[in-house]
């Protein structure tokens, strides 16, 4: 089995064992996303949430966020999560509907910790100043490695639960 492999099956079985804390969390009802490859793994009429799952990953009494040791500046996701956010709120206000909030949680070590983006009246993203791109080259379940735009979360703007 491939690593990409153990680390989707890890993440599928995540998101089952978390769906109660992240309701806590969110202090709603959510459902979970049935489609396998969906942008956001929980939902409901307001919010979206994406879990990403990283048990190498410790938060610190401090508050750092550690890696094997070494102290890490921000937490990532995959940029296409943005774009959908991004479109899907301004689907929904063109139509007159109200506007979703979406949450990236890191569950890390067993410990939950998120970040909203936050959208202007117009569904762009306000909050810019709490990330950066970077481009990561790796492995993403398809046999070899390949290039892909990452948006990377200052540590800063990451609230723990």
């Amino acid at each position: 089995m491939t690593q990409f492999d153990k680390d989707y099956k890890l993440g599928k079985q995540s998101e089952k064992d978390s769906l109660k804390d992240l309701e806590e969390i969110f202090q709603c009802k959510l459902n979970h996303e049935p489609f396998e490859f969906a942008h956001f793994d929980f939902f409901n009429e307001d919010i979206m949430v994406e879990l990403k799952t990283r048990p190498d990953i410790k938060l610190q009494n401090d508050g750092t966020i550690e890696l094997k040791g070494n102290y890490i500046e921000s937490l990532y996701f995959d940029s296409v999560k943005m774009g959908f956010a991004v479109k899907h709120n301004k689907i929904l206000r063109l139509e007159g509907n109200k506007m979703k909030r979406f949450f990236i949680v890191w569950k890390c070590s067993g410990q939950y910790l998120y970040w909203e983006m936050l959208f202007n009246e117009k569904s762009h993203i306000k909050n810019r100043d709490d990330y950066f791109f970077e481009d990561q080259n790796r492995d993403f379940g398809f046999g070899f490695k390949q290039e892909r735009e990452v948006v990377n979360v200052y540590v800063d703007k990451i609230t723990a639960h």
